[in-house]
């Protein structure tokens, strides 16, 4: 029996009261959270974003020997010392450097990534020896899993949050606060005067489930896809999705379109084209390799019948 329209009208409204619950309910735990990763870093003495951060390298290390066994590598500390080296030292003065120069200490993933750590990265882990696949495709591993850390420093942090939402979740503005080290530093800007969209697990989850497709990937050896360009692509493609809904940002506008936009177009666009050209190559040396090995069969085949040894 079709319902009449106050029972829709009484049922509609009972379904928003419990998504409204529900919202209200995972808002507050997500700020029981935030309030819980403040007093744990305390313990430490340090900002709970250096600790996902650091969280982050420790799960990344962990990660290290798992790669080192898909792809036969006895020897992962070639791939785990660069990145060591890279988190503790090499990002410090990076960001040092940033800030003399163009005045901001913000931190651009994208950004960041073009200019400095994969250059540096991937000069360190040649310089130890590791071939230039290994060595992007282990970066490619890397990259989410770090990120993924990194932006739930960011949530207990107070930065990269999303728009104004009735559902989102609020701030404390005492734990949104700049924290300097002798050797690190965090900038989260002003604390939000109103609830906001937590956008920072959102952008976690992005790099969450581009891992796990990537390590699927990663059990053939070498992958038949190249990781790294894979990655880029498929974050910078999400980060073009993402960065309307964002409330905070360090970077200018230009014209409506953010500056990590732009940035993100660019990488998604040299990535595909990455691929695009590593597909192709591919596709040519599989056609060399049978056309070789045709020959091969027909000079034998040859040679067979004229009595004779095969010269190839």
């Amino acid at each position: 029996m079709p319902l009449s329209h106050e029972a829709r009208s009484k049922k509609g409204s009972t379904m928003n009261r419990n998504a409204e619950t529900a919202g209200n309910v995972s808002a507050g735990a997500i700020e029981a959270f935030i309030r819980i990763a403040h007093r744990v870093a305390r313990h430490g003495r340090y900002h709970p974003y250096f600790l996902a951060s650091d969280l982050g390298l420790i799960v990344t290390l962990g990660l290290t020997a798992t790669a080192g066994n898909l792809w036969g590598t006895t020897d992962w500390w070639r791939l785990a010392a660069p990145l060591i080296v890279f988190h503790l030292i090499g990002y410090p003065l990076y960001l040092k450097l940033k800030l003399k120069v163009v005045k901001t200490p913000a931190r651009s993933f994208l950004q960041d990534t073009l200019l400095f750590i994969l250059p540096s990265y991937l000069l360190a882990i040649l310089a130890l020896g590791v071939p230039m696949r290994t060595a992007t495709d282990y970066l490619a591993l890397c990259l989410p899993v770090t990120l993924a850390f990194h932006r739930i420093g960011c949530l207990v942090g107070g930065c990269c949050y999303g728009r104004p939402s009735i559902h989102g979740i609020s701030y404390d503005p005492d734990l949104v606060a700049a924290t300097r080290t002798p050797w690190r530093r965090f900038d989260p800007g002003p604390a939000p005067a109103e609830r906001v969209f937590p956008l920072q697990l959102t952008d976690a989850a992005v790099n969450v489930a581009i891992a796990a497709v990537l390590y699927t990937l990663a059990h053939s050896n070498p992958p038949m896809v190249p990781l790294l360009p894979l990655y880029l692509a498929a974050y910078s493609a999400a980060r073009l999705i993402m960065e309307p809904f964002r409330g905070h940002r360090h970077r200018p506008l230009y014209r409506h379109v953010s500056e990590a936009q732009l940035t993100a177009f660019l990488v998604t666009t040299l990535s595909a084209l990455w691929i695009g050209l590593a597909l192709a190559l591919l596709q040519k040396l599989n056609g060399w390799g049978l056309f070789l090995l045709d020959h091969s069969r027909r000079a034998c085949v040859n040679c067979v019948a004229g009595g004779s040894t095969p010269e190839i």
